[in-house]
């Protein structure tokens, strides 16, 4: 019974969409809601008879007229019209007998047929007991022959649909039968017996006789027209169900009877259930095969994408010149995932050549702009880049960060923070955060803490800084052996991206007591011991000026102060630019050598009181870095300068130095950073004696230098950071011979030195938060040279005005001790 209603379904819903009560859709969805299960799956044939083949002989039969015409004007209470046709029926079937009851109601006469009555009495009872499922004699004999002895087609008609109605489709075929044989041929009950018997035989799967009632009407009469929409339609349903179960030999057999309509979607609605069972091959065929409309051209798009047909489905998707919004969608979908396809084989042209492809078909979507955006970035057409990311900066945050990217990239940084600060607070916060891990790389903690980058809270206040340091340096007592001890104070705070800085040093600086006959001063005999130590102090003050791409530093102080040597200005300019791959620094600079008490500050001739010593290096230093991928650059530095002092010979230096640096980032580091190193310093003169008209510095003739080096920076922004430098080398040098009084040569000289040795330089710094406004900072150096052993250590503690989250490289100490700040 459930497949009957099933078809029954469609059979109904073809007679309403050929009388216009139902849209397609409303038949589409209904068909496919019904359920067919007990087809008469053996093989059958299409066979519709031709427009001229004569119709059934009892259908065609004179001798039983339809009088229902004659009933319909007397009921109508209109005798006239009624008479007119009952005489028409006289002469057209002659051998006819007028019922009694008829003849009567024509009359006028006021009689009643009991009969009349009894019967039709008899067919409204039997209707209703049909209907309620009454009725126990369904073969209803008596009653049969009554209706054909009044040759009452209507009340067969009827009874047939009771029959239809009820589901019993087989008696529903023997009543159809019936009112088709008692009506008049082309009669209102005669198209009605019609379109019974082809509803029932499509409901019973019995497709031939079917579409044979499609040849007893005239071809060009509505009624034709009607019997094809309801065989179309039961066949349509019962085919969309045979599909559904997966029968689709059965489903083809029946959407080839479907197709007795021309305008049937059959074939696009099979598609539709290929779709839905993901058998994308089979629903392009079906689409493609069937009337083409917007529905089907969509729906072979969707079943080419199911199997991934690229070619087909761009051709099929876009090529169409009048798409509908749907269709543009779906030409769109296929392009863009086309495009995602090759972002992810890293096909950047084909990217772009996409993109470009969908906006000539005026389909301009984000995702894809977004990728192409990302695309031209990649091979360098930063400008192409830029216009995509703009124009999808307001639906994607990925192309926020493509624009901060592309900006930095092509290091206009001006144009970034002007767009920044103008922007909205997501490009702002997004500026900040990448600008901030910049600077974190690039060690700008000034820049870091102007644009409110994470983990620099507090960076910007005043802060103070005490310190105290102790150095050793082995050499002779009373010429180039030190010992120094001293403290440090310094002040700074930060005002946007300019950081201001003052300090004072000071300490003891003890050389030893020289030996007897020590080669120091004139050389004059004198029961005076030399001066062994001073105390001295170095001011200074610094600017500092950040940029992400560069920064510039002035230093303003002075020599030590408090030797035997009135103290000289000192200075020292800075400036550094970075690039992508490239990092320049230039420094010119006069600055005090830190190598002995005599370069520092002077000493006094212990026999003479002559003073002599103070030495200031003038001149500039140039230094580079290339990065040659993410993880390997290279370091040049290149410096010449003047060695100039009191009383002391003039003197040159040359210092160049290049490591080849790889770089690891283990977890809990910044970074880790391996590779070899090579130096290389000459000078003119021989400098590192203590008679007057030397200076009292390292200075050999050559001096060459060739090892590894380890550095490290532990992570920054938390509560502690530990930063590391260790070297290790051969180091070969040779000082040259030297006149014993350089500025008044009496032909004596000193002997020259030649040495090769392994040597080691290794340091370490670090910084701790103790509190929100403590910083404790330390530091420790040792070094092994041809010149001998240095070490030095130092404490600092910081006390930062505003409250600190973390500490950073900015926070480590510096070595004070051993150079100018």
């Amino acid at each position: 019974m459930g497949s009957r209603n099933a078809v029954w379904a469609g059979v109904t819903l073809g007679v309403v969409a050929a009388v216009g009560g139902f849209s397609s859709a409303a038949q589409d969805g209904l068909y496919r809601s019904a359920q067919l299960k007990s087809l008469d799956r053996r093989g059958f044939e299409l066979t519709v008879p031709s427009p001229n083949e004569q119709a059934p002989e009892s259908a065609a039969s004179g001798e039983n007229p339809d009088p229902s015409g004659v009933w319909y004007h007397v009921r109508r209470q209109d005798l006239r019209s009624a008479r007119t046709e009952l005489e028409r029926l006289k002469e057209e079937y002659p051998s006819w007998r007028v019922p009694p009851d008829l003849s009567a109601a024509v009359s006028g006469k006021p009689t009643i047929d009991v009969a009349a009555d009894r019967y039709q009495q008899r067919v409204d009872a039997t209707v209703e007991a049909i209907g309620n499922g009454t009725l126990l004699d369904r073969s209803i004999a008596g009653l049969s022959e009554l209706v054909e002895a009044r040759s009452d087609s209507g009340a067969a008609e009827r009874l047939g649909r009771a029959f239809e109605d009820a589901e019993e489709f087989g008696l529903a075929v023997e009543w159809f039968d019936r009112a088709l044989a008692l009506a008049v041929f082309g009669s209102d009950q005669y198209v009605a017996a019609v379109y019974g018997l082809v509803r029932a035989h499509s409901v019973l799967g019995q497709w031939d006789r079917a579409t044979y009632y499609a040849g007893v009407l005239p071809p060009d009469s509505e009624g034709r027209e009607v019997v094809v929409q309801i065989i179309s339609g039961a066949a349509s349903s019962a085919a969309s169900e045979a599909a559904k179960t997966g029968d689709w030999l059965l489903a083809e057999k029946l959407a080839a009877i479907a197709e007795i309509n021309e305008a049937s979607q059959i074939r696009t609605d099979l598609g539709w259930v290929a779709l839905d069972a993901g058998d994308g091959v089979r629903a392009a065929s079906l689409f493609e095969a069937g009337p083409q409309s917007e529905e089907s051209r969509y729906g072979r798009i969707l079943a080419l994408g199911e199997y991934k047909a690229d070619t087909e489905l761009f051709l099929a998707a876009c090529e169409q010149p009048d798409r509908s919004a749907r269709q543009s969608q779906a030409c769109g979908d296929a392009l863009a995932e086309r495009a995602a396809s090759a972002y992810e084989s890293e096909d950047w042209a084909e990217v772009i050549s996409l993109d470009v492809a969908a906006r000539g078909l005026g389909l301009v979507r984000d995702d894809m702009r977004l990728i192409s955006g990302w695309s031209n970035y990649r091979q360098g057409n930063y400008n192409a880049a830029l216009q995509a990311f703009e124009e999808t900066v307001g639906s994607e945050t990925d192309a926020v960060e493509g624009l901060i990217q592309t900006y930095m990239t092509t290091g206009r940084y001006d144009e970034l923070e002007a767009r920044a600060l103008a922007g909205d607070a997501r490009f702002l916060a997004m500026y900040r955060e990448k600008m901030g891990e910049l600077a974190l790389i690039r060690k700008r903690s000034v820049f870091a803490s102007s644009v409110l980058a994470p983990n620099t809270e507090g960076l910007s206040e005043p802060a103070i800084t005490l310190g105290a340091f102790v150095r050793d340096k082995t050499g002779a007592s009373g010429a180039d052996r030190l010992t120094w001890q001293g403290g440090a104070i310094s002040a700074s705070t930060i005002v946007g991206k300019h950081k201001f800085s003052l300090g004072l040093e000071a300490g003891h600086l003890h050389v030893g007591t020289p030996g007897q006959g020590a080669a120091i001063g004139s050389l004059q005999p004198s029961g005076v011991v030399p001066d062994a130590g001073a105390v001295l102090t170095m001011p200074w003050g610094r600017w500092d000026f950040e940029e992400i791409d560069r920064a510039y530093s002035v230093t303003i102080g002075t020599t030590p102060i408090g030797g035997d040597v009135a103290p000289l200005p000192a200075i020292e300019l800075t400036a550094e630019r970075n690039w992508e791959s490239f990092i320049g620094a230039i420094s010119m600079r006069a600055t005090p050598r830190m190598d002995s008490l005599l370069a520092m500050s002077g000493r006094q001739d212990a026999a003479t009181r002559a003073t002599w010593g103070r030495v200031v290096e003038v001149g500039p230093e140039v230094r580079a870095i290339a990065l040659l991928n993410q993880n390997l650059s290279i370091s040049v530095n290149a410096e010449v300068n003047l060695l100039r002092g009191h009383r002391v010979a003039d003197n040159t230096h040359v210092g160049t130095s290049a490591s080849l640096t790889y770089e690891l980032k283990p977890s809990g580091f910044d970074y880790v950073r391996v590779g070899p190193s090579y130096g290389f310093d000459h000078y003119a003169h021989n400098a590192n004696f203590f008679t007057i008209g030397h200076g009292g510095y390292y200075s050999p003739k050559a001096s060459h230098n060739l090892g590894a080096f380890i550095d490290f920076l532990t992570l920054e922004g938390g509560k502690w950071v530990v930063a590391g430098r260790v070297t290790a080398a051969w180091q070969y040098s040779v000082e040259a011979p030297a006149a014993r009084f350089p500025l008044d040569d009496d032909g004596t000289r000193f002997q020259g030195i030649t040495q090769s040795q392994f040597g080691t330089d290794s340091m370490v710094r670090s910084a701790v938060l103790l509190g929100p406004n403590l910083v404790l900072g330390g530091y420790a150096r040792v070094s092994h040279a041809p010149s001998g052993r240095d070490f030095a250590a130092g404490l600092t503690l910081t006390i930062p005005f505003g409250a600190r989250t973390g500490v950073s490289s900015s926070d480590l100490p510096h070595f004070s001790d051993r150079s100018w700040p």
